[in-house]
């Protein structure tokens, strides 16, 4: 039996800017903490992380692999990202297609967007057809904007990852690019999702931080922190799950 490290989350995880990573052959980075706690820990490393990701990206995509990987002796490791970032099933492939006429086959793709996607000159969104930056727009206008829905849609992705782990008895840590828990909505909703998360496997950087906030006092590349953050990230990771997975 195999015994996989398998890795969620955003550029991050993935590891731009990091020194082996090689943005023309799209390949993640064997540098970043997750990666190097996979080489502590003598398992192999699975990265199913994507720059841009959402949350909901991230859930996703760490079940499927968790599922696909069922006979084997799986550890996961995710690390959240921001709350405005949100995932959109289209039923056809909104970039490189034109949308398909009565009968023509229809291409089924997911895709996340930052709600500064939509306003960024030479942005991929710009470059595409009007009707999908319309509906992007119209998104943020009208929903993706408020605090409580984009809380909403991380926390309820948190409980639905975190209630499959347990359900197949995978152990994991979670922990976060920015602290996201800071913040105080008095919305019931809200809390409904807040009373059913287990804080137990949650590492947070001393003092109660998310992994960009903690390392903002190292050397960045392209805004994501280099090799040496991810280095000393990995020591207090490490004692982490000695003390509470291991």
């Amino acid at each position: 039996m195999s015994k996989l490290l398998i890795a969620g989350g955003d550029s991050f995880v993935y590891g731009s800017g990091l020194s082996d990573h090689d943005q023309t052959r799209w390949q993640h980075s064997l540098k970043t903490w997750p990666a190097l706690l996979a080489g502590q820990l003598s398992r192999e490393y699975v990265c199913r992380a994507v720059p841009g990701y959402s949350n909901s990206a991230i859930a996703r995509t760490v079940m499927l692999s968790c599922q696909q990987a069922s006979t084997q002796d799986i550890l996961v490791v995710v690390n959240w990202t921001f709350l405005n970032r949100f995932e959109f099933r289209f039923a056809y492939d909104p970039w490189s297609t034109p949308i398909p006429a009565e009968g023509a086959a229809l291409y089924s793709q997911w895709h996340n967007f930052n709600k500064l996607d939509y306003t960024r000159p030479g942005s991929h969104l710009q470059k595409s057809k009007q009707s999908v930056l319309k509906f992007i727009d119209d998104f943020y206008r009208h929903v993706g904007h408020d605090d409580i829905y984009e809380y909403y849609v991380t926390l309820r992705e948190i409980v639905l990852l975190q209630n499959f782990l347990k359900a197949n008895d995978i152990p994991y840590i979670f922990s976060v690019a920015h602290n996201f828990f800071r913040k105080s909505l008095p919305d019931e909703n809200i809390q409904c999702l807040l009373s059913q998360i287990d804080m137990d496997p949650w590492f947070f950087f001393p003092p109660l931080h998310g992994f960009v906030e903690w390392a903002k006092g190292y050397p960045h590349v392209e805004e994501h922190p280099s090799d040496l953050a991810h280095q000393d990230a990995l020591v207090l990771v490490k004692e982490f799950f000695d003390e509470k997975i291991a």
